[in-house]
C-alpha cells in the first residue's frame, strides 16, 4: 500500500509520540515554579499559601507553623539552603530546631519518586522558599 501523503504519516507519528504518557512538565524546568507547586501541594495546608503560618490546618496543631518568609532573618540574614533541605528531608536531625513536629517529607518523596526525584523536589522547594524571603 502506497501512502499518498508521506509527510502526513510522519506528522501522525510525531503527534502520537508527543501525546504519549511520558511528558515533561514545563514548570519543572524552572525549579522555583516547580517548588511553588510542591509547596502548595504539601506545605500550604499548615503554613498557608503565603507561607506565613496561617494555613487551614494550623489551628489544629499544638505548635503554630513558623513563618517561612523569615527563614533568612532567623539565620542571621542568610538563607541557608543546606539547612532548609535537611530540614524538609527530615532524615537528618537539625539540632538547632529541637523536636520534630513537621512531617518527614523526604520519606514520602523517596517512596513516590525514588531518591533522585526526592532530591530534586526538595531542592526545588528550597529554591522557591528562598525567593519568598522578606528582605
Amino acid at each position: 500500500m502506497r501512502i499518498a501523503f508521506p509527510w502526513l504519516a510522519t506528522l501522525s507519528m510525531v503527534a502520537l509520540g508527543a501525546s504519549g504518557t511520558i511528558q515533561i512538565d514545563e514548570t519543572r524546568k524552572i525549579p522555583t515554579a516547580w517548588g511553588k507547586e510542591i509547596f502548595e501541594a504539601y506545605c500550604a495546608t499548615c503554613h498557608g499559601v503565603d507561607a506565613r503560618g496561617g494555613g487551614p490546618a494550623a489551628a489544629s496543631l499544638k505548635t503554630a507553623p513558623p513563618d517561612l518568609t523569615l527563614i533568612h532573618k532567623r539565620h542571621g540574614g542568610e538563607f541557608q539552603t543546606r539547612w532548609v533541605i535537611d530540614f524538609i528531608d527530615g532524615e537528618t536531625m537539625v539540632t538547632s530546631h529541637g523536636s520534630r513536629r513537621m512531617p518527614v517529607w523526604g520519606r514520602l518523596f523517596r517512596w513516590k519518586d525514588g531518591s533522585g526525584g526526592a532530591r530534586a523536589e526538595i531542592s526545588a522547594l528550597a529554591a522557591y522558599l528562598e525567593t519568598i524571603q522578606e528582605k
